[in-house]
């Protein structure tokens, strides 16, 4: 029977400089880049299909953005809906997400708060590749139902990945 459980995965920027823009919300600097959150694929040893990726995509938007992945003192991965680790590692907010068909996944754009990312470990680097076009990945978490029925997926690319 399929378990409802919290899972992380990265999002890819496409880090072209000219796509690049600063917004403002509540006084706050935010430099904007798009991004593909998530593809159809093979995650965390599990198989994420478009179907379920596009069922509702905007339910991505708002959600924080940390650096690297959060985890507890014992190494066991947390959401970022926490205050500590808001506090301690979230600089930004995915926004804007929609399902493309053409990437057979989601798509949006990353909000990164100028001023928290300067005082986050990590948070300059971020700011720093950003800003230099190059390719960056962050931290999201998602919910999935996990059915552990183990199978074979084939990319686009034809190579074959199990579950």
């Amino acid at each position: 029977m399929p378990t409802l459980t919290a899972r992380t995965t990265l999002i890819k920027l496409d880090a072209r400089k000219d796509l690049i823009r600063t917004e403002k919300i509540n006084d706050r600097t935010y430099i904007v880049a798009p991004c593909t959150c998530i593809v159809e694929g093979v995650h965390n040893k599990e198989f994420i299909s478009y179907d379920e990726l596009a069922v509702f995509p905007d339910s991505w938007s708002g959600r924080f953005l940390p650096i690297d992945h959060p985890a507890d003192p014992g190494g066991v991965p947390v959401t970022a809906s926490n205050p500590k680790v808001l506090q301690d590692s979230v600089v930004g907010f995915l926004f804007n997400v929609v399902a493309r068909d053409d990437i057979r996944g989601i798509s949006g754009e990353i909000w990164i708060d100028k001023d928290k990312a300067a005082e986050v470990v990590g948070g300059q680097e971020v700011l720093n590749k950003l800003q230099a076009g190059q390719q960056l990945e962050v931290s999201t978490g998602y919910w999935t139902f996990v059915d552990n029925t183990p199978g074979e997926w084939r990319g686009p690319d034809g190579k074959v990945e199990k579950y």
